[in-house]
């Protein structure tokens, strides 16, 4: 298979660097003598080439690569997820062997130079320099790409203790630099490299500790919390994340002010890397709202916290919210709101208008800059529409009708699909149908508009369930209204309609199916006397079908009488006191024990 072909390949490398790493060297290069001709093996290469830590961190991406990625549901251990979850906690165990290799064959260098001989070997690498006595290191400590490698491993494994696997190892990571502190380390070599190169130019410093996290790193410990915040207390997750971001914060505010003093080792003309990027917001915010929350008062805290990290970074002139973070902001308001509903406080339920207005600010900023860059040719893209139509859902649950056409108009600007949108908006108005039936026939009105476009513009399009669903919900916004005569008149006009458009032109997308029927006459069945209009609407169903048995499967209608069907117009037929209803319900039964 093609993964058993990249795993023997990984291991074929892995297999070479270790018997490179192994294998002793024909000499050392401190005791090379410049006036004395070296006699190399012809027939052993490895005894003169030496790994450096480029080798293994090519090795150690490889495995990390192999990792499958796994969702963050942290419970499977059997089926696809738990074999995946095992291929990643072995490829992560291999990682973490290479990079104790790593720590051994650094320790083993160390100990066989001197501080002041690491220190001029860095320097004249720095320099360039290609002189015959210049000392060569073979700088094989683990930098900051070793440690990404096995974090992204651990990362995508589903197990809380390779989460806490990745945290020891952060924590390990920090104790190795501190060990080395940046700003003297970058001072001690300048003068070392003063001293050594007095008479020349001084030229751009480079040589670094190159050990210290980035956002790389930041990004696989978040993904790790993630799955270990499940096993923790919301205080103390919450508090962890803080940490992180405001580790993130006061490294960048630290390398800003090393940089301005002339302390850290040049970049060029432009500044550090900054480690606080959109990549380790939005995996911040990303873990916010996947925290263990219970309580209604714990969503809010971590929704208002999010909110306050984009607030900053709309006031930063180096990272700014993009699309993902927007969104993410979203699904943390939704989820809180989603809470609130389902509990039977009354109080909870109250405050939806303000969880509607806080997402609302966030889809706002969404539709500006989709519609400003990457959509000018007037097209938003799937992910960011469905997190507007939570938002519309969400103004839809809070009785804000208006905010939500406001909405939903916005985003339909120049887009010539927006069925979503659609659905979301047509489901607000007509959940809202017991405050007023004029929300059902503004959805009325949407559904009528997007059905003239849809049928006079030049694409083919076919009837399909996505458009059934949304009739069916105006129908159901009819019925639940509490203008019970008018709904249901207007019911039956909709229902009506679907029937005329699919038996003239079957391609028309107004195409009826059973439950769309069963709405209709649930609502006729709870009159007085409606047997008559059930009869008649039964007669329809059964010229649908009659007719959708020439039709291709594609177009044809599934309105197929169903015991949900028969029970009505039983029941109405044996309440009625309309003449012949007896007759009309022996025929009937006689009907259903022929039906199969």
């Amino acid at each position: 298979s093609p993964f058993d072909l990249r795993r023997n390949m990984v291991q074929s490398a892995e297999r070479l660097l270790l018997e490179v790493a192994g294998t002793a060297p024909l000499f050392s290069p401190s005791r090379t003598d410049h006036d004395s001709t070296m006699k190399r093996s012809p027939y052993n290469v490895l005894q003169i080439t030496q790994p450096d830590a480029y080798s293994f961190n090519i090795v150690m991406h490889a495995w990390s690569q192999l990792c499958p990625r796994l969702s963050r549901s942290h419970s499977s251990d059997d089926g696809e997820e738990g074999s995946s979850s095992t291929i990643a906690s072995a490829a992560a165990e291999r990682i973490h062997s290479i990079l104790e290799m790593m720590y051994e064959l650094s320790e083993e260098e160390r100990a066989e130079r001197t501080t002041y001989d690491s220190i001029a070997a860095a320097i004249e690498k720095s320099m360039n320099r290609s002189n015959d006595d210049a000392l060569v290191s073979r700088t094989i400590s683990p930098n900051a790409s070793s440690y990404n490698a096995i974090l992204t491993a651990w990362s995508n494994c589903s197990d809380r203790k390779s989460a806490t696997k990745a945290l020891d190892l952060f924590r390990m990571m920090l104790e190795r630099y501190n060990i080395s502190c940046h700003a003297r380390d970058a001072l001690v070599r300048n003068k070392c490299q003063n001293e050594l190169s007095s008479s020349k130019p001084r030229r751009d410093f480079t040589a670094k500790t190159d050990s210290f996290p980035d956002s790389r790193t930041l990004v696989a410990l978040l993904k790790s919390i993630q799955i270990l915040s499940s096993s923790m207390e919301f205080e103390d997750a919450l508090n962890f994340v803080d940490s992180i971001r405001e580790f993130a914060t006061k490294v960048d505010d630290q390398n800003e002010w090393s940089h301005a003093r002339d302390i850290l080792p040049p970049t060029g003309k432009r500044k550090p890397d900054r480690i606080f990027n959109v990549f380790v917001c939005n995996a911040i915010i990303r873990t916010y709202s996947n925290l263990p929350a219970t309580t209604l008062e714990e969503y809010r805290r971590c929704c208002e916290r999010i909110d306050d990290l984009i607030e900053i970074l709309e006031s930063s002139h180096s990272v700014k919210p993009d699309v993902a973070t927007r969104g993410m902001a979203i699904h943390a308001w939704e989820k809180s709101h989603r809470f609130a509903h389902e509990c039977s406080d009354k109080e909870a339920k109250n405050c939806a208008k303000m969880r509607s207005a806080k997402a609302r600010v966030h889809a706002d900023a969404i539709l500006s800059h989709m519609q400003s860059t990457t959509s000018r040719r007037g097209l938003l893209f799937e992910k960011p529409l469905s997190i507007i139509c939570d938002v519309i859902a969400m103004h839809g649950d809070a009785g804000e009708t208006t905010e939500a056409e406001e909405l939903y108009l916005r985003a339909r600007e120049g887009n010539t699909s927006y069925v979503p949108i659609l659905a979301a908006i047509i489901e607000a108005l007509s959940s809202n149908a017991a405050n007023n039936i004029l929300h059902v026939k503004k959805a009325h009105q949407f559904l009528s508009e997007f059905e003239n476009d849809i049928m006079k513009s030049n694409l083919r399009v076919l009837p399909d369930m996505k458009f059934t669903r949304l009739y069916n919900a105006v129908i159901a916004g009819y019925i639940s209204s509490t203008e019970k005569t008018d709904g249901i008149e207007l019911a039956k006009t909709l229902l009506t309609h679907m029937i005329e458009k699919h038996t003239s032109n079957p391609q028309h997308i107004a195409r009826p199916n059973t439950t769309t029927f069963v709405k209709v006459m649930t609502a006729l069945a709870r009159g007085e006397d409606n047997a008559q209009q059930l009869d008649m609407l039964l007669g329809e169903m059964d010229k649908i079908n009659n007719q959708s048995k020439l039709l291709p499967a594609e177009l044809a209608a599934n309105v197929v009488p169903n015991k949900v069907v028969y029970d009505l117009v039983l029941k109405s037929h044996t309440r009625s006191s309309a003449k012949g209803s007896n007759e009309h319900v022996s025929a009937l039964l006689d009907r259903i024990k022929k039906d199969p």
